[in-house]
């Protein structure tokens, strides 16, 4: 998406929602980290066309992506992040990998616990969207969620 369609689309919204008490404005769909510097943009032309408007930003991230940078820029711009975590490494990684094959669930933990470490109040609100399918096992994905120290238990 360009800057340009991303403005229109803010603009409708905005200009649609003036009995809205707070916005949303939300982040979702492939993965939208890959289009940082567009979300940048975004975020700045917001808070420009907001100005004294009540507003929140939400993102769902597979979170591969979350560098020290980026975590920052969310975390000062008060983001809410939801990310796509299915369990343990065995039932995360059936279905979530990168293009060379490898499962992606080392690389979130990293990131997860490098947040944890760094920006502590930011990881406290971190969510987990958990996608299941028929053959996981629920009992070990349970397990994992309630038992893993690194992540903070909100989940969706």
């Amino acid at each position: 998406m360009t800057f340009e369609t991303a403005k229109k689309a803010i603009d409708f919204g905005i200009q649609h929602s003036n009995e809205t008490e707070e916005m949303c404005f939300s982040f979702y769909g492939g993965e939208p980290l890959l289009e940082i510097g567009l979300i940048r943009q975004c975020v700045s032309y917001i808070k420009e066309q907001m100005g004294q408007r009540k507003y929140k930003y939400t993102m769902t991230t597979n979170g591969t992506l979350l560098t020290p940078a980026t975590v920052e820029f969310l975390s000062d711009n008060n983001f809410s992040i939801f990310i796509s975590l299915d369990g343990p490494k065995e039932e995360h990684d059936v279905n979530r990998k990168f293009r060379t094959g490898k499962g992606s669930f080392d690389t979130i933990m990293k990131n997860i616990s490098h947040i944890k470490e760094h920006n502590y109040e930011f990881w406290k609100n971190l969510g987990f969207m958990i996608t299941l399918n028929p053959k996981v096992d629920l009992k070990k994905v349970t397990e994992f969620f309630d038992h893993t120290d690194i992540l903070p238990h909100q989940l969706i």
